[in-house]
């Protein structure tokens, strides 16, 4: 029964070819669920090579998004949740960042260097004098240190 379960796992992959890449709902969450199952199985049940593989996606996905919106002058990874630019870890740009930089997905090192780190840069330029950070990229209100 469990590898029936780790099989439509891997197979959710290819249900929704829209899916967000944000944490809660999205391709990074994913990634989080298929990186749980190796750990707690002992043994890569999921080819490291399916993880890579959303992870280009992902990439893709960002590059494509900063390019067609303007964004790659500032960012060269932009992502959407809602049409919105969340900068937090549970929709937005922190937690995808975070994922993405995390020895276990085997991200590419010179695309770490060229996309990954730059657009953390570019969220790290957000910060207000407070320490907090917006909601989201347009917002300048500085009311709260933001998760979403």
């Amino acid at each position: 029964q469990a590898e029936e379960c780790i099989t439509r796992l891997i197979h959710l992959n290819k249900i929704d070819p829209h899916v967000p890449n944000e944490m809660l709902y999205g391709r990074i969450g994913y990634i989080f669920a298929l990186l749980f199952v190796n750990k707690n199985f002992g043994e890569e049940k999921i080819p490291q090579s399916h993880i890579q593989q959303i992870c280009e996606n992902i990439l893709t996905s960002g590059e494509n998004l900063s390019r067609k919106r303007n964004f790659a002058a500032k960012s060269p990874l932009m992502y959407e949740w809602y049409q919105e630019y969340y900068v937090g870890a549970a929709h937005g740009l922190a937690g995808i960042y975070y994922y993405l930089m995390q020895p276990s997905l085997q991200v590419n090192q010179g695309k770490l260097h060229s996309l990954v780190k730059p657009s953390v840069d570019f969220v790290c330029r957000l910060k207000f004098p407070s320490g907090n950070y917006p909601p989201c990229l347009d917002d300048t209100r500085d009311l709260l240190v933001h998760w979403c």
